[in-house]
């Protein structure tokens, strides 16, 4: 939108963005050599003490496990939730009903 948070109409997606850096950079940049961009080039992968398992292969693994591990830590904490709700709700009825424990 507009600085006075007015709609910006006729402009969507990152086009409009996306020309305001290049000529931006364009501007920073003029008279520059180009010059390449540093790289990491990765090491080799190291192998967990007593295991076939690369360290990324580890990493990989709990990744792909978090929504499986997730999921379970969720369905267990809705029943244990279930569980309490009825146990208080059985108190609220008892005491209302007159019968103790």
């Amino acid at each position: 939108g507009y600085d006075d948070n007015t709609k910006l109409t006729g402009v969507t997606g990152g086009g409009l963005p996306a020309d305001i850096w290049r000529e931006t950079m364009e501007r920073v940049l003029e008279g520059q050599i180009p010059a390449p961009l540093p790289m990491v080039v990765p090491g080799k992968p190291i192998m967990l003490e007593g295991s076939n398992l690369t360290a990324q292969s580890e990493v990989n693994k709990r990744i792909n496990d978090f929504p499986r591990n997730l999921s379970e830590s969720v369905e267990q904490n809705l029943e244990k939730l279930e569980q309490e709700a009825e146990s208080v709700l059985k108190k609220v009825l008892d005491g209302i009903l007159g019968r103790k424990k």
